[in-house]
């Protein structure tokens, strides 16, 4: 899913880039970097040169900087739409692994919270609550594959949400969410193979 995703992100950006860059003034500053890059090597022996080879060089850059932020405010918000929804796939880890996870809940202060779950999903912590955000959380571990009901009562306050050991989260109520590590660090991988593509379609379809 990462590499498909990956590759996705990589195409946007690469026709975000063929249809919104100024191709002609990109290659003269590219050029004129590259003069600049020379000249330094030529006139490495004379400070003043070296100096306006520098301030050239620097010019060039932002100028090329410059080029590139149209396709990429067009590229962003659709890159942007890929990524939050390959994170509801991969960045959490499901219960089955054995990892602990977070429960919290968002219940009233003055009352005694109590946790209501699935036979094969337990508590391993006592309940620790954050009085300044009404939140009370538990730190649950699943003890087997299985899906159903959790609950969290707290005097007249009675919270439900669904819960699937196998894919994390599928439905919660508004007050209760769950807290889980990454999964894998899929962020950089996904952006590394979207670079990757848009650089080598940029390669050899100029």
């Amino acid at each position: 899913m990462i590499p498909l995703c990956g590759a996705l992100a990589g195409a946007i950006l690469f026709l975000a880039f063929r249809k919104f860059t100024h191709a002609a003034a990109t290659r003269t500053w590219k050029r004129r970097r590259q003069a600049y890059v020379l000249s330094l090597y030529l006139f490495g022996d004379e400070p003043a040169q070296s100096l306006r080879a520098f301030g050239r060089i620097a010019r060039a850059n932002a100028a090329l900087l410059l080029h590139a932020l149209p396709p990429l405010i067009v590229a962003a918000p659709l890159v942007a739409a890929i990524a939050f929804w390959l994170n509801g796939w991969v960045a959490r880890t499901p219960l089955t692994d054995g990892r602990a996870a977070v429960l919290t809940a968002r219940v009233p202060a003055n009352c005694d919270p109590r946790l209501e779950t699935p036979a094969w999903l337990r508590s391993d912590s006592p309940p620790v609550r954050v009085p300044s955000a009404n939140e009370v959380s538990w730190r649950v571990r699943a003890a087997a594959p299985g899906a159903g009901t959790v609950g969290i009562a707290c005097g007249a306050t009675h919270l439900e949400a669904a819960i699937d050991s196998t894919r994390g989260v599928r439905s919660w109520n508004s007050a209760i969410r769950l807290s889980q590590l990454p999964a894998e660090p899929w962020l950089g991988w996904f952006s590394v193979i979207a670079a990757t593509v848009a650089w080598a379609l940029l390669r050899f379809f100029p």
